[in-house]
C-alpha cells in the first residue's frame, strides 16, 4: 500500500451535492476538543480535501489526532490513515474505552510503555 490506505469500503449511502463533506463524530472524552474548536461533537460536517485522510482532517480542524484511538468509516473500523470519500461518516473513540468492548470494536490501543503512535486502528481480518 502507499502512504495513505486506500480502503475497499462501500461507499456511503448518500452524499450531499456540492462541497465534498463528511460527517464526524466524536464520544466521550473527545467532546471537550471539538467543543473548543467550536464544532458540535453529537455530529459536525466537515468538508474535505482531496486526499484527506481522518489524521490530515483532525489536524485541520484543530483537533489532535493522539486523542483518538480508534476510528470507524461508515461503520467500519478503519486506519487514521485511510483516506476519505465525500459523504463517509466518522466516529471517533478516545482512550480509554474498556477492553471488552475495544476487542468487539477491533481497536486496538497504546500498551503502557509503548513508543508508537496512540492511535491506531484495526480492520477485522
Amino acid at each position: 500500500m502507499t502512504e495513505h490506505q486506500t480502503s475497499t469500503r462501500p461507499a456511503p449511502p448518500h452524499s450531499d451535492a456540492g462541497e465534498p463533506n463528511v460527517t464526524i463524530r466524536a464520544f466521550s472524552f473527545l467532546q471537550p476538543a471539538f467543543k473548543k474548536q467550536g464544532l458540535s461533537p453529537n455530529e459536525c460536517m466537515v468538508p474535505i480535501r482531496p486526499d484527506d485522510t481522518v489524521t490530515t482532517l483532525l489536524e485541520r480542524i484543530g483537533v489532535d489526532p493522539e486523542l483518538v484511538e480508534g476510528c470507524f468509516i461508515n461503520r467500519l473500523v478503519e486506519s487514521m490513515d485511510t483516506v476519505l470519500k465525500p459523504g463517509d461518516r466518522i466516529a471517533l473513540i478516545p482512550p480509554g474505552t474498556p477492553g471488552p468492548y475495544r476487542y468487539l470494536l477491533g481497536i486496538r490501543g497504546k500498551k503502557k510503555g509503548d513508543d508508537e503512535k496512540a492511535a491506531t486502528c484495526s480492520s477485522w481480518s
